[in-house]
């Protein structure tokens, strides 16, 4: 098992280990710079839209909605685990990520039905639930999305 960039750290800087302490901070570099670049590529791809103030979803749920508008088709709640769950370790996610994306998706429909917009479920072959949007619902909600950008 690998040690942690924070005890690495800890250890380099305990015993004064320079080329160490320079390998961590180009690596935390490299890292920030890797971050923001999978930010703007989720942007790109529609999975982080910038929504009106007024429909205040949290990250997941934004990035849930984001998903289902940028799809061409249905998203399973495979591929939402993967988009939220994907890069965390084992021990900071859910038990349940399936239950935790329902309920997340529960909260972000009452959200966005009050801008008339709708979510709805399908269930594909064993029994997994897939989200989408209509046409007119997705052009609704980027109408909406539009207006808030040139506000």
């Amino acid at each position: 098992m690998m040690p942690s960039i924070a005890a690495s750290t800890c250890k380099a800087v305990a015993s004064g280990d320079q080329a160490q302490l320079e390998t961590i901070r180009s690596l935390r570099a490299e890292l920030a710079v890797k971050q923001d670049r999978i930010e703007e590529l989720e942007a790109q791809i529609g999975m982080r839209p910038v929504l009106p103030p007024t429909m205040p979803l949290t990250a997941s749920q934004a990035t849930i909605f984001g998903m289902i508008l940028a799809a061409q088709g249905a998203v399973t709640g495979e591929a939402i685990e993967v988009a939220i769950y994907g890069a965390m370790p084992d021990c900071d996610k859910p038990r349940n990520p399936r239950g935790v994306i329902k309920a997340q998706v529960h909260h972000m429909r009452k959200m966005i039905n009050l801008f008339g917009l709708r979510v709805d479920s399908t269930f594909i072959p064993g029994g997994e639930a897939s989200y989408f949007m209509s046409a007119d619902m997705k052009a609704k909600a980027r109408a909406l999305i539009e207006a808030e950008r040139a506000s």
